[in-house]
């Protein structure tokens, strides 16, 4: 995959994307706004001791249908905002399509 580096302060005004996946099953699952700055890996300590999840090497283990918990608890705690945008998809097979995207409401 990519050279991947830690996350640490996202700032007030940036755009923040969710993916997940690698390869063939990488996919960017919303766009949001940051609203006030705030560090990720604090936030995600603070989140998993709320929520009573256990934090391993940094990490939060979760199921599928979980796993994106996270993002809501920011937006829950005024880190972030929805952004509605417009997706430009380059198919599989080289078509290109404009197409629209609702976001994920947080």
């Amino acid at each position: 995959m990519r050279n991947k580096k830690p996350i640490e302060t996202f700032k007030q005004g940036e755009h923040l994307t969710v993916a997940e996946g690698e390869y063939s099953d990488y996919c960017v699952n919303g766009l949001f706004r940051v609203v006030r700055d705030f560090d990720a890996q604090e936030q995600l300590v603070l989140w998993a001791a709320e929520t009573g999840r256990e934090l391993t090497e940094g990490a939060v283990e979760s199921d599928y249908s979980e796993k994106i918990a996270y993002i809501p608890w920011l937006a829950q705690h005024a880190f972030l905002e929805d952004v509605d945008y417009r997706e430009l998809h380059i198919r599989s097979y080289g078509t290109t399509a404009l197409n629209e995207h609702k976001p994920m409401k947080v």
